[in-house]
């Protein structure tokens, strides 16, 4: 099983691209509770829980498949774009376009 927070907490310094449109956001800041993101488009920081990701995670995990939406409906309403990008780059996370679907990758298969 994977420790979402541990590799969320080394995507501190690094920039990820939204899985929709492949807008540029920097990883400014992780910390115990929440993480700092900022928008490279506008400057913005943005506050993303780690219960918001961990949850999102977590349902991943049991249902081995999770859309975007359904994060933003029951996880993360406010910033499903950037915990879709963010799960997606945690190992053993694969993900699909249009619509955007994450799903686990099956130990060893080559995705």
């Amino acid at each position: 099983m994977v420790d979402c927070w541990l590799h969320v907490v080394g995507l501190e310094g690094k920039t990820l691209h939204t899985l929709d449109q492949g807008h540029p956001f920097d990883v400014v800041e992780v910390g115990d509770k929440k993480m700092v993101i900022r928008v490279q488009s506008t400057g913005r920081l943005r506050n993303i829980r780690r219960a918001e990701i961990e949850s999102a995670f977590q349902e991943l995990q049991t249902a081995r498949e999770l859309s975007a939406r359904d994060i933003g409906k029951r996880h993360a309403p406010w910033n499903s774009s950037f915990v879709s990008t963010l799960l997606a780059a945690l190992p053993g996370v694969g993900h699909r376009l249009k619509p955007i679907r994450l799903y686990l990758k099956r130990p060893g298969a080559g995705e």
